[in-house]
């Protein structure tokens, strides 16, 4: 396991019987496994979808100090389980106490909310054929460009395809269209004049 945060314990995050509250305790769990959770899949929209089965193990002090550690159980396509352990340090002896142990699973989002992949999305070339000849001229081989987002693309570039598919495909269409619309001079054919 990982060692993700460490917390002193104090006499705020104390309840009714001189421990640590078990919110508190919760809450301590629920944000290092977000950040951990980010950082494993290296994404800041990482959101807790489900806890499960904690169990506290040992109760604790004011003025102790808390070590969680976490580590991966499975990442699937849009989110991934951790198990998580929080444990009181001795610190004079190093020693340390499992306190309480969880499972946690954590979920992509994207922008609207929805859950997406973790892994980023691959990388793909479109393909243009270049113009043949022109006039019984061979023409250079050169690569169009193309400006998206922005910016200027040559296709030797890989096209990365975004997180929102509906957004990539309307941007290949466009890619297509200008694709065909360019003549052999290395202009846009506007139709017929």
């Amino acid at each position: 396991m990982q060692l993700i945060t460490t917390h002193v314990i104090l006499k705020s995050d104390i309840g009714v019987h001189d421990n640590l509250f078990g919110g508190a305790m919760m809450s301590f769990i629920d944000l290092a496994g977000a950040a951990f959770a980010s950082e494993t899949a290296k994404s800041s929209k990482m959101v807790t979808k489900k806890i499960s089965e904690v169990i506290f193990h040992a109760p604790v002090k004011v003025n102790s100090l808390l070590k969680i550690y976490g580590e991966v159980i499975r990442i699937g396509n849009t989110s991934l389980t951790l198990k998580l352990e929080a444990r009181r340090v001795d610190v004079q002896s190093t020693n340390e106490i499992l306190v309480c142990s969880a499972e946690v699973v954590f979920v992509k989002i994207n922008a609207y909310g929805e859950p997406c992949p973790i892994k980023p999305p691959k990388t793909e070339v479109l393909e243009i054929e270049a113009p043949e000849k022109a006039y019984g001229e061979p023409v250079l081989k050169t690569e169009p460009e193309f400006k998206l987002h922005g910016k200027r693309d040559s296709l030797s570039d890989a096209i990365r395809i975004p997180e929102d598919a509906e957004r990539f495909m309307d941007e290949l269409d466009m890619i297509r269209k200008r694709a065909k619309a360019k003549n052999n001079f290395g202009t846009y054919d506007t139709g017929p004049k």
